[in-house]
């Protein structure tokens, strides 16, 4: 038994016992924790669901790393919403938002959720309890108040248990339909609180209207139409009918009368049953625009067609039925319509202006096609591939067999190729692509080892192997348009009467076998072309015909210039310069030509040397060339202003020694001197023809012709003290025919280049 000294001394063991052996753990697991920092703090759950008042939700701070100090702190931004205690519990206080932030003791990282708080549905109001309604009558109103009236759900459904009777939307609006009653429930969204309102409805009800006619066309200036509306039964409590238009500028109602106003056309509505009940009728407005005659139907398509015609003006109606019944329409002022998705083998009738005009089949009209190289590929006496070129989207081909209505088969292709099937040994098919011809075939041969026995210029003749019975031979061009056909029993056929160098296609019954080319007779060899631009001619020779030969000059597909010939050669004159030319010697083509300045394709004035060269105002050096640097003398720049101005040329006269009567720039010099552009008294007893114009000589030349009243206050030149005659000077600044350099001199002793030359008579031509 213990006393109590020995207790004593046992407690004092224990005591110091726990010092010397727990006490350094704890220190060094306190050294451990405060070493590692936290890193971050995250709330969970991610993301918290509205809370109702009087509930809570448990959030947790999950602090990284684990090892860290996980003491935190929890606060919220609005307690009067929600509070937060220290371990993380909100409570709901009121509807409102917080945000409930948790921050760590250690390094105050942060995390924080939105709390919404909702205050709950408690109940629910409906008024009026009872509502009284007519059938056809107006809408009446429910009205539903959830309580309290701040409750954060206020949604409502609506719903009626006999909604023949009256129906409600989900604005509590209640529309009675016929005599009886009904309940109108209305419930919250949150807490499923019902109330109720019992509606009844008296009366009859509507339950149709209809119109004496759903579709009328009437005339312009025509009078009214009146339309009279039926609403059943007779004894419906409201009967009563608005009327209206979808366009009042095409035709207006008043109580059922229609007045036509304009071309077009309006749906005209008879409304009854507070607007529950409608009946319309499409009122079309024609125009006095005359009739249509002369109705044309293109073929654009498998499904499409054009119409054209004349005889009306102004807005036209156009409508395509079929039978009484109405296809399709169009309102067109200028005389044509297209109309698609159209049956192929449909017949259909054209009104224009509700008067019948004419009736056409898709299959029965010619399409816009132009079918090229077509082929014929026999694959058995019963299976055959056509081949062409020169269609585009997809084509409706048909086989007939004898008229144009006794289709065999038929089908459509985009690939401009096709495979008939199942056909016929020995029949004669006829091809209509786009309802256009194209060709004949039969498939009863089997042609092999087909030769060109012989041919020359104008004859052919050709054997082969594996036909029985008479076979069809034809010749025919690129077009595919036959040129020459016979028939044989035999296995060879011969051909004359062909034209030389000519390209033929050989057909046995309708399929392709190969194509030749005849013989040339008279082949030109050596061609050559020499022009010559001063005189605007060319001389043309050759070698190898024979005869008199016709040759012709062509621009495009005319003829402008033809010339027989016999000796090998032939020129033309005063051809247009920039003109291109095609040379054809009996009608086979040679090259082409034309009348180029060689070395101004490039230059800065092309556009002002070549107006003037087309027009024969300069001209070019026979080697071709225009020389547009090369310095401009006095005869060549009167010559050019004559031209320009289209004085009548006068004779010459000897007003100078140096200009001879028989000079060729005597008439040109000799009619600027009787146009006054030239005043013999400047120049002296000789004129000096072959020197070079000076600026001021050609800019007062230009001021006579112009007829320019001078101006010298124009004149603001650094050199104009070295111009003479400064009133004429400064008219032809003034008119801006010429300027002076940007240096603001005019150079008036400086000459001028065929290029400058060209430019300035450019301005005045």
């Amino acid at each position: 038994m213990l006393n109590a000294y020995n207790s004593g001394l046992i407690y004092r063991f224990l005591f110091v016992s726990f010092f010397l052996f727990f006490l350094p753990f704890a220190h060094h697991a306190s050294v451990l924790a405060s070493t590692v920092s936290v890193t971050s703090v995250k709330i969970t759950p991610d993301t918290v669901p509205l809370l109702e008042e009087g509930k809570t939700v448990e959030l947790k701070a999950i602090v990284s790393p684990p090892e860290a100090n996980s003491a935190v702190k929890w606060t919220s931004t609005n307690p009067a919403v929600a509070k937060v205690d220290s371990e993380g519990v909100v409570t709901p206080i009121t509807a409102g938002t917080t945000t409930i932030i948790v921050s760590t003791v250690e390094g105050g990282k942060t995390d924080f959720r939105e709390i919404k708080v909702y205050g709950p549905v408690k109940d629910l109001e409906l008024s009026p309890p009872t509502l009284n309604l007519t059938s056809g009558g107006p809408t009446g109103t429910l009205t539903a108040a959830v309580k309290p009236a701040n409750a954060t759900n206020q949604q409502v459904n609506w719903v009626s248990t006999n909604r023949a009777v009256a129906d409600v939307d989900q604005k509590g609006v209640v529309t009675p339909f016929k005599a009886g009653k009904t309940m109108i429930i209305a419930t919250t969204a949150e807490g499923g609180i019902t109330k109720t309102s019992e509606v009844t409805v008296t009366g009859v009800a509507v339950e149709r209207i209809e119109l004496n006619r759903t579709s009328l066309s009437t005339f312009l200036n025509s009078g009214t139409t009146t339309l009279t509306a039926t609403v059943t039964p007779a004894d419906a409590t409201n009967r009563s009918v608005t009327w209206s238009t979808s366009d009042a500028a095409v035709a207006r109602v008043n109580n059922g009368v229609i007045t036509p106003v304009a071309p077009g056309r309006a749906t005209i509505t008879a409304t009854t049953d507070s607007g529950r009940k409608t009946a319309t009728c499409e009122v079309t407005v024609l125009s006095h625009s005359g009739q249509a005659s002369g109705l044309k139907v293109r073929r654009t398509g498998t499904s499409r067609v054009e119409l054209t015609w004349s005889g009306t003006s102004g807005d036209t109606y156009v409508e395509i039925r079929r039978g009484n019944s109405k296809e399709d329409d169009e309102w067109t002022r200028d005389r044509s319509a297209s109309f698609s998705g159209l049956s192929y083998d449909t017949r259909y009738d054209v009104y224009i202006n509700d008067r019948y005009v004419d009736d056409f089949r898709i299959r029965d009209l010619v399409g816009n096609v132009n079918v090229q190289n077509f082929r014929v590929n026999p694959l058995s006496s019963t299976k055959v591939e056509l081949t062409w070129t020169g269609t585009s989207g997809t084509v409706y081909v048909e086989l007939t067999d004898g008229s144009r209505d006794d289709v065999e088969e038929y089908s459509s292709t985009s690939n401009r190729a096709i495979t008939f099937s199942g056909l016929s040994p020995n029949t004669t098919y006829n091809v209509y692509i786009e309802g256009v011809y194209v060709d004949r075939f039969k498939l009863s041969q089997d042609i092999r080892d087909f030769k060109v026995k012989s041919k020359t210029e104008s004859t052919a003749e050709f054997t082969w192997q594996g036909s029985t019975g008479t076979v069809r031979v034809e010749l025919r061009d690129a077009s595919n348009r036959t040129l020459f056909e016979k028939s044989t029993s035999g296995q060879s056929i011969s051909f004359s009467g062909l034209t030389d160098n000519t390209e033929y296609r050989v057909y046995v019954d309708g399929t392709y076998i190969q194509a030749i080319r005849t013989d040339l007779k008279d082949k030109v060899t050596n061609f050559s072309v020499r022009k010559d631009l001063t005189k605007r001619s060319v001389l043309l020779q050759w070698r190898g015909t024979t005869g008199t030969v016709e040759v012709v000059l062509k621009t495009g597909n005319q003829i402008v210039k033809t010339t027989p010939s016999s000796n090998f050669q032939a020129s033309f004159t005063n051809l247009v310069p920039n003109q291109d030319y095609a040379v054809y010697i009996n009608d086979r083509y040679m090259e082409n030509f034309s009348l180029i300045l060689s070395d101004t394709q490039a230059h800065w004035a092309k556009a002002a040397i070549n107006r003037l060269f087309e027009n024969g105002i300069v001209s070019g050096y026979e080697n071709g060339t225009f020389l547009p640097e090369k310095t401009v003398n006095r005869e060549e720049f009167v010559t050019m202003l004559v031209k320009a101005k289209g004085y009548t040329l006068q004779a010459g006269q000897g007003t100078f020694n140096d200009i001879p009567t028989y000079y060729w720039a005597a008439s040109f010099i000799q009619t600027a001197i009787a146009q006054g552009i030239i005043v013999p008294s400047e120049f002296g007893s000789n004129f000096q023809p072959r020197k070079p114009i000076t600026r001021e000589e050609m800019a007062v030349m230009i001021a006579r012709a112009m007829k320019l009243t001078g101006d010298a206050s124009a004149l603001s030149f650094s050199d104009q003290n070295q111009i003479k005659n400064k009133t004429l000077i400064g008219a032809v600044v003034q008119s801006q025919i010429i300027t002076g350099y940007p240096d603001q001199t005019f150079r008036p002793n400086g000459v001028l280049n065929r290029a400058e030359a060209a430019t300035v008579i450019n301005k005045i031509y």
